[in-house]
């Protein structure tokens, strides 16, 4: 076991709504290591799990997962390696308290019983278990201390004790699964949308599963196409959820397609204002309504990745692209509208990591700092520093006496990314005529204070 005493190397990253704001973790974790789930337990106690495999190996021989823990809200780190589960490709993982964790596991061959991994001790010792009937190499959610479940592809078994011994779910409750229809994983704490008792998961087939008894009972609705993989589902509340379509296992969509619903899983909508490039993964903020996080590899031109947020997906007005700028997130948890935990990786050619003759992605560990308004919360006290929004010709700009004189700096980007034009001004009148229509982020800086907001040139 290493121990690692960190300092924090802060900086804003990301403004929503001017509440709150992302903060890098250094050196956490290692070049070398994927997270691929993060489990919030509280303020004070997260779990994650990673792995060196990468798209460079050709093999799983030689893998070690390895499981990060922090008890003090990130400002230290405990990493184990956890040789018993050698080998093996680390999944998805649900920590139970500071001291208590679950992890799965899976070698992707069909002599593989899929088994998952356990840690009573802050993950100084590990306890093998197997559910049954290869259901423990996917997702794992616990409802509380006692209740969970672990999923994989159309199979499911549930625990009342904590983990220690499995029961299948019936074959007969589940919907059945065509020979070529899987779970095509770039995530797998975001993998599937829970709130309450339920569940929903997406399948390559454009299908979603929905359990309303906490996974006894199942049912599918073919809500995308059916090449069309869902990816990634979040729900901010038991009927308010958005589901990731990312294209079949050879294709990946330029610009993702959302599918919303607002009845539970009855109904899916496609949403086509939202303004994401090739987004993977998405998570729902406890007790915000309607607040998700999107975490994009790359956007429709080629520009670097970012995160997206939004307090309401129907509203173009409600988004935000923001930096990391080429940080492409993978994996997100929040505990409340005051913590969260992210996971990413930079996809700049030139911030690779020589690590024994070969290259990796260099990682970042982001914390929120802050807290996230819900859309009712923004809608109440949200005060727009620009008008009118729509505009055509002019944006009037209300600060104060503008910086008490001094110079404000202007910056105006499109929804891409590109720096449109920037400048410093005294004057509270912004000549925007020479724009294209279209919809543009404009951010204000002061000495004391940043702004930044959406409108649209008409």
């Amino acid at each position: 076991m290493k121990k690692m005493t960190l300092i924090f190397l802060c900086f804003v990253i990301l403004r929503a709504n001017g509440q709150g704001s992302w903060q890098l973790i250094p050196n956490v974790p290692a070049a070398n290591f994927d997270v691929f789930s993060i489990s919030v337990v509280n303020a004070q106690t997260v779990w994650a799990v990673a792995d060196t495999f990468t798209a460079l190996s050709s093999s799983l021989a030689g893998t070690v997962p390895q499981v990060l823990r922090t008890t003090d809200g990130g400002a230290t780190w405990q990493t184990h390696r956890v040789y018993i589960a050698a080998d093996r490709l680390a999944w998805d993982i649900h920590g139970l308290d500071e001291l208590t964790a679950i992890f799965t596991t899976n070698q992707f061959n069909s002599s593989d019983n899929k088994p998952i991994f356990k840690t009573s001790d802050g993950g100084l010792t590990w306890k093998k278990i197997v559910p049954p009937n290869n259901t423990g190499g996917v997702f794992i959610h616990f409802f509380n201390s006692k209740e969970g479940i672990v999923i994989n592809r159309n199979k499911a078994s549930t625990t009342t004790d904590g983990g220690e011994t499995w029961s299948l779910v019936p074959a007969s409750n589940f919907p059945t699964f065509a020979t070529d229809e899987y779970n095509l994983l770039y995530t797998t704490g975001n993998f599937v949308g829970h709130f309450g008792d339920r569940l929903w998961y997406g399948t390559s087939k454009g299908r979603i599963m929905r359990s309303l008894d906490r996974g006894n009972h199942w049912q599918a609705a073919q809500v995308a196409g059916p090449d069309e993989n869902i990816q990634s589902i979040a729900f901010s509340d038991s009927l308010h959820g958005i589901a990731l379509a990312t294209g079949n296992i050879n294709f990946n969509y330029p610009i993702s397609l959302i599918y919303a619903t607002s009845d539970g899983g009855d109904t899916w909508t496609l949403e086509e204002s939202a303004p994401l490039g090739d987004a993977q993964v998405v998570t729902a903020v406890p007790e915000a309504k309607n607040v998700f996080f999107f975490g994009t590899i790359v956007e429709s031109n080629d520009s670097p990745s970012f995160i997206a947020h939004t307090n309401n997906i129907h509203d173009p007005l409600a988004w935000s692209q923001l930096p990391p700028d080429s940080v492409y997130i993978n994996s997100f948890d929040f505990h409340s509208p005051t913590v969260g935990f992210a996971f990413g990786a930079s996809d700049k050619l030139e911030d690779r990591v020589n690590i024994g003759n070969l290259l990796f992605r260099r990682k970042y560990f982001y914390k929120w700092v802050g807290t996230v308004l819900s859309s009712d919360e923004v809608l109440n006290k949200k005060t727009s520093k620009i008008s009118p929004n729509p505009a055509h010709d002019f944006l009037k700009i209300d600060f104060d006496n503008p910086n008490n004189g001094k110079a404000l700096m202007l910056t105006i980007t499109s929804t891409t990314g590109q720096i449109i034009f920037s400048k410093e001004t005294s004057d509270n009148k912004l000549d925007i005529s020479m724009l294209s229509p279209g919809m543009y982020i404009i951010k204000i800086e002061s000495d004391q204070d940043q702004v930044v907001e959406k409108f649209l040139k008409y």
